[in-house]
């Protein structure tokens, strides 16, 4: 089984742009086109079982907005969102990180 720990995603909206920006600033080239469908597909392509989403939220009134975004993953596809801190590693945290396992091929 191929895991990928470091993958992020965003609404189909804003893809594209935050790509694009993102890329700049980190003067990385991105491997997708930054939406769901586009990492699914490249997880296709590479052979990869599981991908973990990490959010990025580049202004703190974000947050809100980046849950949301999770939250809907998790309800509108067979994807279980769970949002990683490291400061939040509780046993409940554990629990549910857990119980997505079983039902999910992409995590956030």
């Amino acid at each position: 089984m191929i895991i990928d720990f470091h993958t992020h995603i965003f609404p189909d909206k804003i893809a594209g742009a935050t790509i694009e920006k993102l890329s700049k600033a980190s003067d990385s080239p991105a491997y997708t086109d930054g939406t769901k469908d586009g990492l699914k597909r490249s997880m296709e392509e590479s052979g990869v079982d599981i991908s973990v989403v990490l959010p990025v939220v580049t202004k703190p009134q974000q947050f809100s907005s980046i849950n949301r975004y999770a939250r809907e993953i998790t309800r509108k596809s067979s994807a279980a969102a769970v949002s990683f801190s490291p400061l939040a590693a509780s046993i409940r945290t554990r629990r549910i990180i857990r119980q997505r396992w079983t039902r999910s091929r992409i995590w956030v």
